[in-house]
């Protein structure tokens, strides 16, 4: 009778709950990721990065430093607090994810 939709739902539920639990892991090693590259970024360690230590980040990891209109989209984009011209880490993944896009599109 009964016996095997108990545990169906007990699979289903378990599934469930693995999903989240990656989920939830997959954000904390986000987090992780952005946050180390955010201190790396962070060059005179005020924990805020600004749009100097974006264009310097930039240029380390491209090889080619955005130009004045690429940095004021990138900016525009990411900084939650304008025109504070100041990220913090989830603004800075914005803005790094920002470029990464643009490039994508723009710079074939």
């Amino acid at each position: 009778g009964s016996e095997p939709m108990v545990g169906t739902i007990g699979a289903v539920h378990n599934s469930k709950e693995a999903r989240r639990r990656a989920k939830k892991r997959a954000e904390k090693e986000r987090a992780t990721k952005w946050e180390g590259l955010f201190k790396k970024a962070d060059l005179d360690g005020t924990g805020n990065i600004s749009r100097d230590e974006v264009a310097a980040f930039i240029e380390e990891q491209d090889g080619r430093t955005p130009d004045a209109t690429e940095l004021t989209f990138i900016m525009n984009v990411s900084d939650t607090n304008p025109p504070e011209g100041r990220l913090g880490v989830e603004e800075f993944a914005e803005a790094i994810t920002a470029w990464q896009c643009y490039k994508e599109e723009f710079s074939k």
